[in-house]
């Protein structure tokens, strides 16, 4: 193997030639701020011979956001393209019907209980249910008991 440009560090090599592929790359993870597909790429061309991929810079907190909120919106119009085609739908009404499904799930009552929902009983009223029947058969039982 020749050593690559951005040498790694002592542990991680002695952990590739253990065959440690995993731990060769959260050392090197742990020595440089790189993400794990930086660090494998880094592992991958040590191994091959040639020089570490430059890493790539962190992106920063608002952009990763903008990143992710356009990542949402393409996804979003594919699914209401898609709509559209099977259903026949104009693009108002299938953002519409994307937009009433996406909530339909969520409960809007008292309680976070969708409308006209009972409450469930706890355990509790349970436990008095089971101690009045058990009340009453004990009733019933020395009832008896006396009268014969």
């Amino acid at each position: 193997m020749a050593a690559p440009s951005h040498p790694l560090p002592l542990r991680a090599i002695d952990a590739l030639r253990r065959g440690d592929t995993i731990e060769a790359i959260r050392l090197l993870r742990a020595s440089a701020p790189l993400d794990l597909k930086a660090a494998k790429d880094a592992i991958d061309a040590y191994r091959r011979g040639e020089a570490a991929p430059p890493p790539r810079p962190p992106v920063p907190g608002p952009q990763a956001k903008s990143a992710a909120d356009a990542k949402h919106v393409i996804a979003q119009s594919a699914v209401v393209e898609r709509m559209r085609k099977a259903s026949g739908f104009g693009l108002a009404q299938a953002q519409d019907a994307l937009d009433t499904s996406r909530f339909r799930d969520r409960p809007t009552g008292v309680g976070g209980r969708s409308p006209g929902e009972v409450p469930r009983s706890g355990p509790v009223l349970w436990w008095i249910a089971i101690a009045a029947l058990a009340g009453y058969a004990l009733y019933s039982f020395l009832l008896r008991a006396i009268h014969v």
